[in-house]
């Protein structure tokens, strides 16, 4: 047994066949890499733009790619691997708040001022049942510009923000000076219910602020775009380049951190 800092791994006991991380890492550490027996496979609950999948990585040409991400939560990573995300409180009593899984700094005062300026909520005409997961809408969501996650707790009608799709998180896209972020309501009388006598809801965009109402259109846009080539296809694989030497990674998201690229990828459609 070895007592340390997880970022170094453990290399008197290396190579190994299998690691696995119980923590939420924002990157994959060089030690990890290289501790990595050739073909062996590590299961990583990977950080990114705040959403959380467990992975497993197998090494292919240079690189690793994924065998299969699911969506998972563990606490985040301490010590030398600790990565904060930045928290923007969107009123005094921090009822709301932006999480922002992005080193760019965030003018937390002008989305503070944008939250009191609210816009039309452009609705999708996407539906989705109560028992439905965002997690995969929420993946191709995160490869839109600007994209963050908004939390907020249960308010009294009429006052704070439009619902939001999840209180616990749910996608958003920040602007210089305004956001927007996934809302729903019920959707009216005669939408089926997928045979499952579960409510169902309609998908919509709520901006705030100036550029709000341009951020809510481009974000309902991305999920009727989400709704009609990848609802019902394969789901994406994730890549990771390593080193100083990383290639050239491309895909619907690429996030750049210290110690490796990642690659989030969709499968190419038919012609």
């Amino acid at each position: 047994m070895a007592c340390g800092d997880g970022e170094f791994g453990a290399a008197q006991d290396a190579p190994f066949g299998r690691l696995t991380a119980t923590v939420a890492a924002w990157d994959l550490p060089l030690a990890w890499l290289g501790q990595l027996a050739p073909g062996g496979r590590m299961v990583v609950p990977l950080r990114l733009r705040g959403l959380i999948r467990s992975v497993a990585f197998e090494r292919a040409d240079g690189h690793l790619v994924s065998r299969s991400a699911e969506p998972c939560g563990f606490v985040p990573m301490r010590g030398a691997g600790a990565y904060a995300e930045q928290v923007v409180r969107l009123d005094e009593g921090g009822s709301a708040v932006l999480k922002i899984d992005d080193p760019a700094p965030a003018d937390a005062d002008a989305l503070r001022r944008a939250a009191a300026e609210p816009g039309p909520v452009a609705w999708t005409g996407v539906m989705m049942t109560a028992q439905e997961s965002f997690c995969p809408l929420d993946l191709w969501l995160a490869g839109t510009g600007g994209f963050c996650r908004l939390s907020a707790r249960p308010q009294p009608p009429g006052a704070g923000l439009a619902r939001p799709a999840l209180a616990s998180g749910t996608s958003a896209v920040r602007g210089p000076a305004g956001f927007a972020y996934l809302t729903v309501r019920k959707a009216e009388p005669g939408w089926a219910s997928c045979g499952t006598g579960q409510p169902v809801y309609e998908i919509g965009a709520a901006g705030y602020g100036p550029g709000g109402g341009d951020l809510a259109t481009a974000l309902a846009g991305e999920v009727r775009v989400w709704d009609r080539d990848w609802r019902a296809g394969p789901g994406p694989w994730v890549e990771a380049y390593p080193g100083p030497g990383r290639g050239q990674p491309a895909g619907r998201l690429v996030v750049r951190r210290r110690h490796c690229a990642f690659a989030v990828v969709y499968p190419r459609q038919a012609a």
